[in-house]
């Protein structure tokens, strides 16, 4: 009778203990592609090999991929046709998501990583106009005066809020796909010392692929 019933049991503690699937629906646009071709989503869970998480086909240049995931997760749009160059970087999450993908510029939006996303490149643009407005001023500015100096001053010091930005926004992150995204996006931008950093970070809150990455991209500054 005993046994009758762990047979019973287990199973439905099983069940009860998997953790339900989140589902997602991403719509949106694609250039410089014919109708009839597939494109792919897929994510990279350690940085190397793609999974497949959905397929679609193209018609008029608008497509609909739609799937589950455990977490949200960094995506990748793609296509296997050889010369195909719209590849996009976004986050799958749960809920609809729209999408725009083009060589020059994709653009996702409506689920809350993917709104991040958008608001941290606008906000990393608007210091990089800023910067080069002060550079464009110091070239139409006569040497040896105090005005130089000033731009001078003025270009350190959003040099200075544009890396604490970003340094700041990755750190906070670091426990979720968006801090990932943002040590691929502009690890250029962190001090050897600030990777390490963050290297720490990660080690300590679990995030292998975090750490995982980190350490790649210090592997090729050593070379």
């Amino acid at each position: 009778m005993n046994r009758i019933l762990l047979f019973i049991i287990l199973p439905a503690l099983t069940v009860s203990c998997t953790k339900p699937k989140d589902i997602f629906h991403i719509s949106g646009c694609i250039n410089n592609i014919e109708n009839g071709e597939t494109i792919l989503l897929a994510t990279s869970p350690d940085g190397f090999t793609l999974n497949e998480l959905s397929r679609a086909i193209v018609q008029d240049q608008k497509f609909c991929l739609n799937g589950t995931i455990e977490n949200s997760c960094i995506g990748y749009i793609y296509s296997k046709r050889e010369g195909f160059d719209n590849r996009a970087m976004f986050f799958v999450e749960k809920g609809r998501t729209e999408i725009l993908v083009d060589s020059a510029y994709s653009r996702a939006r409506g689920t809350p990583l993917n709104d991040m996303k958008n608001a941290t490149e606008d906000t990393v643009k608007g210091y990089i106009a800023q910067l080069e407005d002060v550079e464009k001023a110091c070239y139409s500015t006569p040497l040896g005066g105090d005005t130089l100096v000033q731009l001078g001053a003025r270009g350190l010091e959003l040099q200075e809020r544009l890396l604490n930005y970003l340094y700041r926004t990755t750190e906070e992150n670091v426990e979720n796909p968006f801090g990932l995204y943002m040590l691929i996006a502009y690890n250029e931008f962190f001090t050897t010392t600030e990777l390490y950093s963050l290297m720490t970070t990660s080690e300590d809150v679990g995030e292998d692929m975090f750490y995982r990455t980190v350490t790649d991209i210090l592997h090729k500054r050593q070379r």
